[in-house]
Parts: structure tokens; sequence; C-alpha cells
């Protein structure tokens, strides 16, 4: 192989939006095509995404034998079976879902195997309301379709972990990032961080991309990206043919 001799077994991370998926229902072709030729050496996949596992479309889960997957910072499985799990606190839920109610915003709830949402959109599985808000629900992450800034978003809803974009801000549990569970492959299953990479494009994606071993900015992935990241590429398929001469 080339580009330092990456001859171990290596473990890929990919985030999906903007990353390897494109419409959020598929696995870019060019992409699929390069990550299946990677695991075929003997690496392992992951996909290392924002979204809850309901909210991840069954079309990318089944479009190939991932070796694991990380939804929403705060769960994983390896080989289909649940290793972790920690969900948003009924209390903060309850919280989200009045917050939705006041501002007239679209929640997007996404849990293990449900979307729960406050108002009717193209994702709702089941439309939440004042009997069902906490009823059962498994929440990993959530989307909040409404405008604000950092420090109202924080001293709001405390015991979250939370990223802002413009219209939007989403958030898991405390603590919790896309490195999470990574730090748990390596403390509990003996992986190294240097043996990892990671493909990511926006801001949800930092602290991924800061752990591994060697990390990839994709497409318009932030300039700042530059102090930390080990290359920068237009696609996932141009980095893997890079780094395994595939």
């Amino acid at each position: 192989m080339s580009n330092g001799g990456i001859m171990n077994t290596k473990y890929l991370f990919f985030d999906l939006d903007g990353t390897i998926s494109f419409d959020g229902d598929t696995v870019a072709p060019k992409e699929l095509e390069a990550i299946a030729k990677v695991k075929e050496m003997g690496h392992k996949v992951f996909i290392n995404t924002g979204r809850g596992l309901a909210h991840i479309s069954k079309n990318i889960l089944n479009a190939l034998e991932w070796d694991g997957v990380i939804a929403g910072s705060a769960y994983m499985q390896l080989h289909g079976k649940e290793v972790y799990a920690k969900y948003i606190s009924k209390e903060t839920v309850r919280c989200l879902y009045e917050y939705c109610k006041k501002e007239n915003a679209v929640g997007i709830f996404e849990g293990r195997s449900i979307i729960y949402t406050s108002f009717p959109y193209p994702v709702t599985q089941v439309l939440l309301n004042d009997e069902n808000i906490t009823d059962g629900m498994e929440i990993i992450s959530v989307n909040i379709l409404n405008p604000i800034s950092f420090e109202e978003a924080q001293s709001l809803f405390p015991d979250m972990e939370l990223v802002v974009y413009g219209g939007h801000f989403e958030g898991t549990s405390k603590g919790h990032s896309k490195e999470s569970c990574m730090k748990i492959l390596t403390h509990k299953f003996g992986i190294p961080k240097k043996d990892m990479i990671a493909f990511g494009d926006g801001a949800n994606d930092k602290e991924m991309l800061k752990y591994a071993g060697m990390s990839v900015a994709v497409g318009k992935a932030p300039k700042e990206f530059d102090e930390f990241v080990s290359m920068r590429t237009d696609n996932v398929a141009d980095a893997l043919k890079k780094l395994f001469d595939i």
C-alpha cells in the first residue's frame, strides 16, 4: 500500500450526510464501491453519524456489511449487536417538546427504532402529543428546526451536548460527541486510535477527526479543519484510492 505503508488493519469511520451520502437515503455509488474494496482488503468500516439509529436509511445500513454503526454519538452497534446506549433523559425530552410547542418548531426526536416529531414532517413515524411524550421513548439525538443562539440553547438544555447551526440545532446526551464511541472502542475493545481513520465534512465531525490517528476533511469541510486533519479531499473515494492503492 501507499502513503506511508498502511499495512495493518485500519478502522475507518465515515460521517454520512455530505461525506458518503448526498441524498440521505443511499451511499453514493463511487464511495460505496471504494469502501467495499477497502473492506475486502480486511479493514473495518464504521458509520459514525449524528443521526439517531432510526433515522439512518435501511438502504444505507444494508448497503454493505458494516462492522459497526455509531448513531447520534451516544449509541453503538458492533456487527448488529448493541454495545452502548445513552439515551436523552425523559425530563430533557419533555423540555425539548415544550420548547417546540412554544416556538411552533419542528422537533425531530431520533430514537433507537422510531422517529418522533412535534409536528407533521416527512420523516414522522409517531407524532408527539401531551399524552405520549416520553412514553417508552428511547431518544438518541434530536434536531430542532428553529434558529437559536448557542448560549440560549445551552441555558435551556444544560443536560445536552449541542451543535448550533444557522436555522436549527442538534443535540445528544451531555458529554457525548462523535469521538465518544471511538474512545470506547479504544479503551474497552483495544483498538488503538493510531489505527483509526475518520472522514467528515461538518461541524459535528470535529471531535471525531481530531481523535482519529488519521483524519480526512471531505468536500466543503470548514477551513479551520486544516489545522488538525491529515488530508483534505473532494470525495471519500479519491482519498481511499490514495490511502489504499485501490
